[in-house]
């Protein structure tokens, strides 16, 4: 009976971890964000940009003659117009309107200003309509008994990954060091070159609580750099031209305040050398995002690629400054620059294609630690992941951030014992049956019987007084 009440315990313990796993992330994840694209960066519609020396017109409208804007309607014909008209929305482009008027292309030291946030897309709404929302899907498969749990997207492409899962357990005040979350901190030692294991924070952080997940943990990167290895370890070719040919960049972040120019990440290049009437000029290359306060409710967005500069204008400040974990990507496929925020997808096509080169410099997260903000994940790959990888990176913080990870896993141990004891259950009853068919089978057999002893004449011996020993008297000499 007892065995039979532990094995009933453990199943409902493991329906309410189940129960409680599906109630979180239903409302952990905004329906919003959980409908993923299933097109691939190469796939956007991509619009025409002029040479770094002409000026950038019509940045955000699209070509009506363009193959991919088929659906699109009432969208102005005016080329060389220094204002872009309202174009309808289609079902691969939308908030189009919001990325108008946009300022011309500028040199400036060397780094021309390519202010074109064309191709704008809402993340959300390329999806397919018809196709079940992933969460939905999740939810059935968990009440099914089926959890899933969701995997670090591109793992062999994966160059560093930097969390705070675990109570932020990679993060070693001490050392003043951020491990990569797949590395065993005690295996690494004290001597070995930098080449992808760690950040070295400028000070040291403390972890914040967030006010959505009530379980999850972020990195106070206020007043805090984060330096990590030397750039030429994150090019394509770590051998001889550490070229950059692909990459994608992600960070989980809560912005607390936005003041002046703060730069979110850095990578300094290799200076490119090219001949002008037979005199060499030097033009300085990075990669880099930064974020500037325009006006008290408006910000931009910079992007700086080579030489120039790529621009998202006019986002609202209240949609980067607030409670949420903000998801933030900048992807390169050797055509396009990509950059999603949250739900929305900008791409830029390039202005001219250079030959980047990474040199001995660090990358640097958050520089001189001009950010207020609080960090969960930052993410590099050497490669340009697709919006459904992406995506399924903010899927996988979400998870581990919330503790669902855990739950499900407990859960899946519960399930575990209980079959185990289920089975354990039938064992023992069908050895119960084998030695019930056994004893059956038995033949008690007679031998001699032994003889009958008299209770009254055992009672009386047994109370007989004990003689008693009288000791011997030595006899007197």
């Amino acid at each position: 009976m007892k065995f039979k009440l532990s094995a009933q315990l453990i199943s409902y313990l493991a329906g309410i971890f189940l129960g409680i796993s599906i109630y979180i992330l239903y409302k952990l994840i905004p329906r919003d964000s959980t409908k993923f694209i299933k097109e691939n960066f190469e796939t956007t519609q991509q619009s025409n940009s002029s040479s770094g020396d002409t000026e950038n017109t019509g940045n955000t409208a699209n070509d009506s003659n363009s193959s991919n804007a088929s659906n699109a309607s009432n969208a102005s014909n005016a080329s060389n117009a220094s204002n872009v008209s309202n174009a309808s929305n289609t079902s691969n482009v939308s908030n189009v309107s919001n990325t108008s008027n946009v300022s011309n292309v500028s040199n400036t030291s060397n780094v021309s200003n390519v202010s074109n946030t064309s191709n704008v897309s809402d993340v959300s709404d390329v999806s397919d309509n018809s196709s079940e929302p992933e969460l939905t899907k999740l939810t059935q498969n968990n009440s099914q008994g089926n959890a899933t749990i969701p995997e670090l997207p591109a793992y062999d492409e994966n160059f560093m990954v930097l969390t705070t899962f675990n109570q932020g357990e990679k993060i070693t005040n001490n050392e003043m060091k951020w491990y990569d979350n797949n590395i065993d901190i005690d295996s690494i030692l004290k001597t070995d070159y930098n080449k992808g294991v760690y950040f070295t924070l400028s000070n040291t952080t403390s972890l914040a609580d967030d006010k959505i997940i009530p379980l999850a943990k972020g990195a106070n990167i206020q007043n805090v750099s984060l330096s990590g290895p030397a750039a030429l370890y994150f090019a394509n070719n770590t051998k001889d031209t550490f070229n950059i040919s692909e990459f994608t960049i992600i960070f989980m972040i809560k912005l607390v305040s936005l003041s002046g120019n703060s730069t979110l990440f850095e990578i300094l290049c290799n200076t490119s050398v090219t001949d002008k009437y037979d005199d060499p000029v030097y033009i300085p290359q990075a990669i880099s995002m930064n974020v500037i306060r325009k006006s008290p409710n408006m910000v931009n967005i910079d992007i700086i690629f080579g030489s120039h500069k790529y621009t998202i204008n006019d986002i609202d400040i209240n949609v980067l400054v607030n409670d949420t974990i903000h998801l933030i990507s900048l992807s390169y496929n050797s055509t396009n620059l990509f950059v999603i925020i949250d739900s929305n997808l900008y791409t830029f096509d390039l202005v001219v294609r250079e030959n980047i080169t990474l040199g001995p410099l660090p990358m640097v997260i958050n520089k001189n630690g001009e950010l207020n903000a609080v960090m969960y994940a930052f993410a590099y790959y050497k490669k340009a992941l697709s919006t459904v990888e992406v995506t399924s990176f903010q899927q996988y913080v979400h998870f581990n951030l919330s503790g669902i990870t855990d739950t499900i896993k407990a859960a899946e141990e519960y399930k575990k014992m209980l079959q185990e004891a289920r089975d354990n259950e039938k064992k023992n009853n069908n050895k119960l049956k084998n030695v019930s068919k056994l004893l059956d089978k038995c033949v008690v057999t007679k031998t001699e019987e032994e003889p009958m002893i008299d209770k009254r004449e055992y009672h009386q011996k047994l109370h007989e007084p004990i003689p008693r020993i009288i000791a011997p008297v030595p006899s007197k000499m």
